[in-house]
């Protein structure tokens, strides 16, 4: 049997994610801003419902009310670094998305490195509209949707005998879905390889 054209296979997703200037303003996602995922799922419409109840003289349903909307997005990226030590990894944005400081370091031997560390000293944390949020362009088979404002967190795992990696939950504001044909221009190029747990 033919399988129609016009199906959706939701298998096929590809994340984009890039620091914002301003808030809630998409920053230009390019081909470099894709992240490598996995196990990733969306709740776009996120929020509580309201009733408008109106005494009236005839029997009526009530108007409902979508209260502050928002949308939650879940996703996994493996611990690695970029293949160019010289630059951050792509996670690095995710980093400071989830209240992270992203600092060079100078190290031993010419070998230079990236540092998160939580913002927690009176120098380090800025004003709470200057917090670093995160434009996130989730393309889904043909649709596209996205996530402006978004911060969030980020659990490291570190499991026996598997491979590292960051479980993220971030949070932002809804963007209405629009069709778009799904990119194949992505850049992994800094991606390197992960290592697994307990292998020389």
């Amino acid at each position: 049997m033919a399988i129609p054209a016009n199906i959706r296979h939701f298998s096929r997703k590809v994340l984009y994610a890039k620091e914002e200037v301003a808030y809630d303003t998409n920053p230009t996602i390019a081909s470099a801003n894709v992240m490598e995922t996995h196990d990733m799922s969306i709740a776009l419409m996120q929020g509580g419902t309201v009733e408008r109840m109106i005494d009236s003289h005839v029997l009526r349903n009530y108007s409902l009310y979508h209260s502050e909307p928002h949308s939650v997005i879940t996703f996994k990226t493996y611990l690695t670094p970029n293949s160019n030590l010289a630059n951050a990894p792509f996670w690095g944005v995710l980093m400071k998305g989830a209240a992270q400081q992203q600092s060079l370091i100078d190290g031993a031997a010419n070998v230079d490195y990236y540092q998160y560390q939580p913002r927690n000293t009176p120098n380090q944390a800025p004003a709470p509209d200057q917090e670093t949020s995160v434009y996130f362009q989730i393309e889904m088979d043909g649709i596209q949707h996205g996530i402006s404002g978004a911060r969030g967190n980020g659990v490291i795992n570190w499991p026996r005998n598997g491979l590292p990696f960051i479980e993220w939950t971030f949070t932002g504001n809804r963007i209405a879905p629009v069709d778009n044909p799904i990119p194949t221009d992505g850049d992994y190029s800094g991606v390197a390889a992960p290592e697994p747990v307990n292998c020389n």
